[in-house]
């Protein structure tokens, strides 16, 4: 009899083991590891593709719309974008979000080492994809002011870069 009663009481905490596992925030090392098998210490160069909110598609345009530019391990700006990233925790989410909507200045896709993406526009999910991978994530608190502050520190990154480069940053 006392056996009986004890099953029911293990099944639950497993069952809440389970879940809670899937639910409990994470640092963004741990979300890249287990979510798209990319360590983000051994990321050696960034993509970064930022599409403005105001940007109209043009079919007879070449080139991608928006700013688009690589960061490397050794700039400075490569290291205050992981140093954000790894300022949070991030819940993953169980499912897909059925609306998305453009809450910040624009779409930020930003590519690690080519194999794994995170892309956000001030929703509350973020979508961290690779070839085998997709999941979305959440940070904690303000999402969209930590999104926003995330694409400030690109569009100035992308400003420096230009101007170092002597060229203007273009968009659209």
């Amino acid at each position: 009899m006392k056996n009986k009663a004890i099953l029911p009481i293990v099944l639950a905490v497993l069952v809440a083991g389970v879940l809670l596992y899937h639910i409990v925030p994470r640092s963004f090392s741990q979300i890249m590891k287990e979510s798209v098998d990319t360590d983000p210490a051994g990321v050696e160069v960034i993509d970064v593709l930022i599409i403005p909110l105001d940007h109209e598609p043009d079919a007879s345009s070449e080139r991608e719309p928006g700013i688009s530019y690589t960061l490397t391990k050794g700039d400075p700006a490569f290291q205050d974008l992981m140093d954000l990233l790894s300022s949070r925790r991030y819940a993953p989410l169980l499912g897909r979000p059925e609306v998305q909507y453009i809450c910040i200045d624009g779409q930020v896709t930003l590519s690690f080492d080519g194999a794994a993406c995170l892309t956000f526009s001030g929703d509350r999910e973020l979508r961290l994809y690779s070839s085998k991978h997709e999941r979305y994530i959440r940070t904690g608190g303000n999402g969209e002011a930590f999104q926003q502050e995330i694409l400030d520190l690109l569009l100035d990154a992308a400003a420096r870069s230009a101007l170092l480069a002597g060229h203007a940053v273009v968009v659209g």
